[in-house]
């Protein structure tokens, strides 16, 4: 956690991903991150289905207090917030806080920021659908490339991304554009209300068969009809995979590795003839790929000059040899036991900052801290 923003406020009711994860890019910067949660946690907390340390992920560095939502009768706490908080990450997930409350207390203070994260956004035709990830990149479009060239485009579609990338991505949508924002607001003097779809955070992400489409060509269709005279695409390793690329520049390269000096003559070396017999020569190649790891087999390719990556497994991710010099790993300290996770993909070169050690505080550890902040102290209708 860094201090750039140690003058910042922002209090978070969230109960999915996306405002979440704004609320911990801001945390990791410095700023005062307060997250509300009802008395038995959020559902980020209690979801039984949640990857296991979600949760606490999301909440490093924040500062966390409960709050009974249903007791609140009146406008309270929506005054309380905007008068002393800069930034207000709310999803509407919370349903005893009405969101139109905040937005009408909105402008009694200049220099608030008002972020609602919502799946469709807050004026849309697809206001009352279900919040589904699939259904979101069915729109957008990703669905229906994901994979590309798929073997069997009935079987194979449509897909979405791994994991919650949609929340991911509209989370980091909502951190940048609450702090341009909050920059605007104090030049301004106008309190800021910003609406942030996730829908439209995933459709805005810059893919490849988007720019092929946008730029009038058309998509590939089915699997590519290239002949195989060359390993190419996802190969399979003894631990893993390695992505080639497969001209038939690469293959005296091939036969090097596999101490073939034979298949750098004829008839090896013709193209056509590799391809008639590639059933043959790949059952070769295999059984040499089947005895290296993915590590020893892309950097044997790359000092060849063969264009290759490693596809690394997540656990492998952590060792990456990138990843471990970017010191992108690092410990989440918490009452429970430490446990590694990805830090914000951010460093601070010039001037020397010392990151303080991400931490996560139990459920409602502030209590008393928050309610100083937000000025609930003897509040007989917030009871926590």
């Amino acid at each position: 956690m860094l201090k750039l923003l140690s003058d910042l406020r922002v209090v978070e009711i969230a109960g999915s991903i996306a405002p979440a994860y704004a609320g911990r890019l801001l945390a990791d910067l410095g700023a005062e991150v307060i997250t509300l949660e009802p008395p038995g946690g959020n559902r980020l907390r209690t979801d039984p289905h949640a990857a296991p340390n979600l949760s606490d992920f999301l909440n490093a560095n924040k500062l966390s207090a409960t709050l009974d939502f249903s007791a609140v009768t009146d406008d309270t706490l929506a005054r309380s917030l905007c008068e002393r908080a800069d930034i207000i990450l709310y999803d509407g997930g919370v349903p005893y806080l009405d969101r139109w409350l905040l937005v009408e207390r909105l402008h009694e203070r200049s220099d608030v920021v008002l972020t609602l994260v919502t799946p469709w956004g807050l004026h849309s035709p697809y206001g009352t659908l279900c919040n589904d990830e699939l259904l979101q990149f069915a729109l957008s479009g990703i669905a229906s490339v994901t994979p590309e060239e798929p073997e069997d485009e009935e079987a194979e579609r449509p897909m979405q991304l791994y994991g919650h990338q949609a929340q991911f991505a509209a989370g980091l949508t909502a951190a940048v554009a609450s702090l341009q924002g909050w920059f605007a607001a104090r030049a301004s003097g106008e309190a800021m209300l910003l609406d942030i779809s996730v829908l439209d955070a995933l459709t805005s992400m810059p893919i490849i068969s988007q720019a092929a489409v946008f730029a009038g060509h058309p998509l590939p269709k089915g699997p590519s009809q290239r002949p195989q005279t060359v390993p190419r695409g996802f190969v399979r390793c003894s631990e893993g995979y390695v992505y080639t690329q497969g001209g038939d520049d690469n293959w005296s390269g091939w036969a090097q590795l596999l101490e073939r000096p034979d298949w750098e003559q004829p008839p090896f070396s013709a193209p056509g003839y590799r391809q008639q017999h590639w059933a043959e020569l790949s059952e070769s190649i295999q059984q040499w790929l089947d005895v290296h790891t993915n590590a020893d087999v892309y950097l044997a390719l790359q000092e060849k000059g063969i264009t290759a990556f490693p596809v690394n497994s997540i656990a492998q991710v952590t060792h990456n040899r990138q990843i471990v010099a970017r010191d992108l790993f690092r410990p989440i300290e918490r009452e429970s036991g430490d446990f590694m996770a990805p830090v914000t993909p951010f460093r601070l070169l010039s001037p020397e900052d010392a990151p303080v050690p991400d931490a996560v505080h139990t459920l409602g550890a502030d209590l008393q801290r928050v309610r100083e902040v937000l000025g609930l102290l003897g509040e007989p209708a917030l009871p926590v």
